[in-house]
């Protein structure tokens, strides 16, 4: 449904802020990975 689309989304902005607050130099790429993934951009 729309609305568990919506709680999915900020659950992984949440995840995301998360990751980025312990910035190292394995969790940037994670986020990197996860917003291409999200964006549908293929490595």
């Amino acid at each position: 449904t729309l609305v568990m689309k919506i709680a999915f989304i900020i659950e992984s902005i949440a995840f995301d802020s998360r990751v980025i607050i312990c910035l190292d130099e394995n969790s940037i790429k994670t986020v990197i990975q996860k917003l291409n993934a999200m964006l549908g951009i293929e490595d």
